[in-house]
């Protein structure tokens, strides 16, 4: 009897596993990561943070690579990927969130401005600025941040889904100062 019980919790278990991976639950960077990734009906993003610790929002720097892994072409609306304060939500680790700045005014969407075509496996990137998404300077601390993009009209032809990737940790220090690369010159003195 305690077998069976053992094999049912088992399978329960396997199942809410299984079920927490198709709903796209999300989870908190541990802040070593620099990548995540996410898919949706055939098209993955890629999104890179350049640096975890950096001494002002403006040095904030990341970018999203949508990659089609489907069989067809796809035809992909990007009137509104380079708006980082409509796609990235950023919040400190507690959780509380951050107020980017105003996003500019959108583009009107004629139904071909702003269309890529992506055969099977070729990719765009986009890049996003903290100059661009932090309206005002943050404060020293750590933070998070995900991207989140979803289309569901299909009357034009453009790929529909709902792209939401993990949370990346990042934290903004004052006095961090980037590492310098060693140099390859060579110092010489000149003899008489």
């Amino acid at each position: 009897m305690m077998k069976v019980g053992l094999i049912v919790l088992a399978c329960f278990a396997a199942l809410l596993f299984q079920d927490c991976g198709r709903t796209g639950i999300t989870t908190t960077s541990q802040g070593r990561e620099t990548k995540v990734k996410a898919t949706s009906n055939h098209l993955e993003i890629e999104l890179i943070l350049e640096k975890q610790k950096f001494r002002t929002a403006n040095d904030f720097l990341t970018s999203a690579k949508f990659t089609n892994r489907g069989k067809e072409r796809m035809r992909l609306n990007t009137l509104f990927l380079g708006f980082a304060p409509i796609l990235l939500k950023v919040q400190h680790a507690d959780g509380t969130p951050v107020t980017p700045t105003s996003p500019p005014f959108p583009p009107e969407d004629d139904g071909h401005e702003g269309r890529v075509f992506l055969k099977p496996n070729e990719s765009v990137t986009f890049t996003y600025r903290g100059v661009d998404l932090f309206g005002d300077d943050l404060e020293d601390g750590k933070y998070q941040f995900k991207f989140v993009h979803e289309n569901t009209d299909a009357s034009k032809g453009d790929w529909i889904g709902s792209l939401k990737t993990d949370w990346l940790a990042f934290e903004v220090d004052s006095k961090h100062k980037d590492e310098v690369p060693p140099s390859n010159e060579v110092q010489a003195t000149p003899s008489s």
